[in-house]
């Protein structure tokens, strides 16, 4: 406690780890494509809230991948709490989502659609960047999530409260029309 009588929350130490943690990878995700030189800088778009990033290469290595994604703020302080990203792997879509290390593994993460029941999921895995859930993007998940418009990430915080982390849908049917057409002519490329 310090002389002010404040005692940062679970909620504020939360916040405060993911800021580290994602502006960490934010800083090597921009090493990682100044790496390639200017031949093979990747092309980038934004749709209000989303970023679409595809490389540019006219031939592009064969599992090469565009990303629609969002780094999802705190309201307050503006520091990146989460990144929400869609891309292909493996030949089929994919939704990434990447939360700060300091959560609860053992009961996942919901996505809430409009106060819909959440449908649940399983963390995957950990690594120095966060911690990370991987959703295959497809069906009745990729409808739900096209059609919200007031979605959350749900999970728990190390002190067991229940964390509802709105994300926006602005620009995101733009972006994922965008995207879906640009993964089409990678494939061409192949």
């Amino acid at each position: 406690m310090t002389k002010t009588g404040w005692k940062p929350s679970a909620i504020a130490m939360l916040l405060a780890a993911a800021a580290l943690t994602l502006g960490s990878a934010a800083a090597a995700k921009h090493a990682a494509h100044r790496a390639g030189g200017t031949a093979a800088a990747p092309s980038t778009h934004i749709y209000q809230d989303w970023e679409l990033t595809c490389p540019t290469q006219d031939k592009p290595k064969k599992d090469a991948s565009c990303k629609l994604e969002e780094d999802v703020f705190d309201a307050t302080t503006h520091d990146s709490l989460a990144r929400i990203t869609i891309l292909r792997m493996k030949g089929n879509d994919v939704l990434d989502i990447v939360l700060p290390h300091n959560v609860l593994l053992d009961p996942g993460i919901g996505l809430d659609f409009d106060d819909a029941t959440p449908a649940l999921f399983n963390f995957e895995t950990c690594d120095g960047v966060g911690c990370l859930v991987v959703i295959p993007f497809g069906g009745d998940l990729a409808d739900k999530f096209e059609a919200a418009a007031h979605p959350r990430v749900l999970f728990a915080g190390l002190d067991g409260k229940p964390v509802g982390l709105p994300y926006s849908m602005l620009g995101f049917r733009e972006g994922l029309e965008a995207y879906r057409l640009a993964e089409r002519k990678l494939a061409a490329k192949h």
